[in-house]
């Protein structure tokens, strides 16, 4: 992730000075979901929330260890109460997944207080987003880079 970051933030106008301050901001950790139970990795996951103590948390790649889990169900209740217990303490959630199934698919969208799904538009590609129970708005993905844009500027200035 950390190399992805790398790689893509300079295509929006941050300087290395701009990407190691951002960077000084994240920490990553990782963990092969083949190794540990479901709820190994639960309790592993939310120990390193506790010890760092913000208030943000991303998963990426959630569709890994949701198939990796021995049983669906016992993946989903460890989720959403993992979930439930990241909100009641302020903590802000970010998870992103592959789309690979539609079990996969209509879990991490029920779990989603928003959505994002990438599709292809007529000129560009744009970003489907919805609130849980909304309507879905598209947005180009122009406008997500300039967004993007516009924040890295702000951070560079300060």
């Amino acid at each position: 992730m950390r190399r992805l970051l790398r790689e893509y933030f300079p295509r929006y106008g941050a300087d290395t000075k701009t990407l190691e301050r951002v960077l000084g901001f994240v920490e990553f950790r990782s963990y092969n979901p083949f190794a540990y139970s479901t709820a190994e990795l639960n309790v592993i996951e939310n120990r390193v929330i506790e010890e760092l103590n913000q208030g943000f948390v991303y998963f990426h790649d959630v569709h890994i260890p949701m198939l990796a889990s021995n049983g669906i169900s016992r993946y989903v209740g460890l989720l959403y109460n993992q979930i439930l217990w990241l909100k009641s303490r302020g903590i802000a959630v970010l998870r992103s997944s592959a789309t690979i199934s539609m079990v996969v698919s209509r879990v991490n969208r029920s779990s989603a207080d928003v959505t994002l799904v990438a599709g292809e538009g007529k000129e560009e590609p744009l970003l489907s987003i919805w609130r849980r129970f909304g309507r879905p708005v598209a947005v180009r993905l122009s406008e997500v880079r300039r967004c993007l844009e516009e924040t890295l500027n702000y951070i560079k200035q300060r």
